[in-house]
């Protein structure tokens, strides 16, 4: 992540706070993908969006039986990416700075209201969700290389005309 937004962490430890300033200055925003829905919502505020309009349906979901612990590793990770760390916990802080300004009370209700309606969406757009890919025509199937075991796992939708342009433009 650090390298995506042109950070070193192999140059001058000493550099890293005024750079990480910088970012804070420079997004208004980071999403934290562990809380999607409180990001989302915020996001809406920003956008001037309603929850209804930010519902969404997942695609490409990983099968939970091939989601590997990494809590052995999890140490030493931390330390080949320390300054990856350090800005997720500079941006996660920030995210609930700014979950404070927006009121944490309002954030629980409209992050409620934004599940709801996204069920709403679930049920009119998904038939089954966790399709293995074997089971999907090619055109919804989730793409994955030949030697990944094949644990990403699609949507099937309803068959019904109805479903709209609504479903199509929903996916996350």
């Amino acid at each position: 992540m650090s390298f995506d937004l042109g950070l070193s962490s192999q140059e001058c430890y000493a550099s890293w706070p005024m750079e990480l300033t910088q970012l804070e200055e420079a997004f208004q925003l980071v999403m934290i993908a562990e809380h999607f829905d409180e990001s989302l919502v915020l996001l809406g505020a920003l956008l001037q969006l309603e929850p209804e309009e930010l519902a969404y349906v997942h695609l490409n979901v990983c099968a939970p039986s091939d989601i590997t612990p990494i809590e052995d590793t999890k140490a030493r990770l931390w330390a080949w990416n320390s300054l990856d760390v350090l800005l997720y916990n500079l941006f996660l802080q920030v995210f609930w700075e700014k979950a404070e300004q927006y009121g944490l009370g309002r954030l629980k209700r409209e992050v409620t209201l934004l599940r709801a309606s996204t069920q709403r969406l679930r049920q009119k757009c998904v038939a089954r969700g966790g399709v293995p890919p074997g089971e999907l025509e090619d055109l919804v199937r989730p793409w994955q290389t030949d030697s990944h075991h094949p644990g990403i796992r699609g949507t099937r939708e309803p068959d019904s005309a109805g479903r709209g342009a609504l479903c199509a433009t929903s996916a996350a």
